[in-house]
C-alpha cells in the first residue's frame, strides 16, 4: 500500500512449560534413529529388603525380577510453514526462516499432540490417551478438585515408581489451578510437585479421556508417568528449492516448509489418570 514501509513484523516466541521443553535428551552416540528406536528398559519392580542372615545363603532369598520386553518407538515429524504472496518482493530467504521460527515456536505443542492422542496416527503408537494396548489407570472415580486430583496422582506415581521421579501431564489450564493452589514450585525451567515430579504444561494436550474422548464438560484428564526421553533431528526444508508457489487455490503464494523428526521414549511401566474438575475455578 501507498504510504506504508514493510519492517520486521513481531516474531513468535517458543513457550518453555512445554513437553519438549522437558524432556531428557541422552547422548545417542550417533546412532541412526530415524528409522526408529528399540529400548530395552530397566525393570519397574522392586525388591524388597531382608534382614542379612550370615547363615544362610543370601543369594537364595534375593527375589525374582522380572525383566521388561523390549520396546519399539517409531518417529514422527514436526512441521513449520510461512506463505507470503510472490508480488510482495519478500526474500525467499526470509520466508523460509520465518517458517523455521514457526517450527520452532510451535514444534512442542506439535509433540504434545502426538504424544497425547497419536494425532500422526502411528499403529501402535503408546499415546496418553488409547495408546495401544496401555491404558492409563484411573485414580479418580469422577471430576476431582484441582488440589486433590494431583495429590491422587502424585501419591499413587511415587508408590507406582517407587520414589522415583516422574513426570505429570495436563492442559495449561489444570496446570493454573494447581498453581494458583501454590501446589507446584519452579527450580529454573522446570515446574515440580512437593513430591520432585516435574510437570508438563502441555498447551497441544486436550485434556481427553484414557479411551480418547472428550471429556465432560467443566472438567479434563491429567496423566502421570515415567520421565519421557526424547530427542530432535536437525530443521530441513522440502526439496532443493524451499518454496512452492501456489497457483491454483492461492494465486501467485509462495509457500515455505520446514520440518524435523522427533522420536520420544519411555519405560512402560506407570500410566495414570485423573479427571480434574476445572468448573470450580
Amino acid at each position: 500500500m501507498p504510504g506504508f514501509e514493510p519492517i520486521e513484523g513481531p516474531q513468535v516466541t517458543p513457550g518453555r512449560r512445554g513437553l519438549l521443553d522437558q524432556i531428557t535428551t541422552p547422548d545417542l552416540g550417533g546412532v541412526p534413529w530415524l528409522a526408529g528406536l528399540a529400548t530395552i528398559p530397566e525393570p519397574c519392580g522392586v525388591a524388597t529388603p531382608q534382614a542379612l542372615d550370615y547363615c544362610s545363603a543370601v543369594a537364595g532369598n534375593l527375589p525374582e525380577l522380572t525383566g521388561q520386553a523390549s520396546d519399539e518407538w517409531a518417529p514422527f515429524v514436526v512441521f513449520g510453514y510461512d506463505q507470503c504472496s510472490a508480488m510482495g518482493g519478500v526474500p525467499t530467504a526470509e520466508i523460509v526462516a520465518r517458517a523455521r521460527r514457526n517450527l520452532l515456536a510451535t514444534e512442542s505443542y506439535q509433540a504434545e499432540q502426538q504424544y497425547g492422542t497419536n494425532a500422526a496416527g502411528i499403529s501402535g503408537y503408546p499415546s496418553l490417551a488409547g495408546g495401544g494396548a496401555a491404558v492409563a489407570t484411573l485414580v479418580t472415580t469422577a471430576a476431582t478438585a484441582p488440589g486433590p486430583a494431583l495429590a491422587a496422582l502424585e501419591g499413587e506415581l511415587s508408590v507406582c515408581l517407587h520414589g522415583q521421579r516422574g513426570m505429570i501431564h495436563a492442559t495449561p489450564r489444570v496446570v493454573a489451578l494447581w498453581e494458583a493452589a501454590n501446589m507446584l514450585h519452579r527450580e529454573g525451567n522446570l515446574l515440580l510437585t512437593v513430591n520432585d515430579h516435574i510437570v508438563v504444561a502441555g498447551s497441544g494436550y486436550p485434556g481427553n479421556t484414557p479411551a480418547d474422548a472428550a471429556p465432560a464438560a467443566g472438567s479434563s484428564y491429567a496423566y502421570a508417568t515415567e520421565m519421557v526421553f526424547g530427542v530432535r533431528g536437525e530443521i530441513q526444508a522440502f526439496g532443493d528449492q524451499p518454496e512452492q508457489v501456489d497457483l491454483v487455490t492461492q494465486a501467485n503464494t509462495i509457500r515455505a516448509y520446514v520440518y524435523r523428526p522427533v522420536i520420544l521414549w519411555q519405560s512402560e511401566c506407570c500410566r495414570l489418570a485423573a479427571q480434574v474438575n476445572i468448573a470450580l475455578a
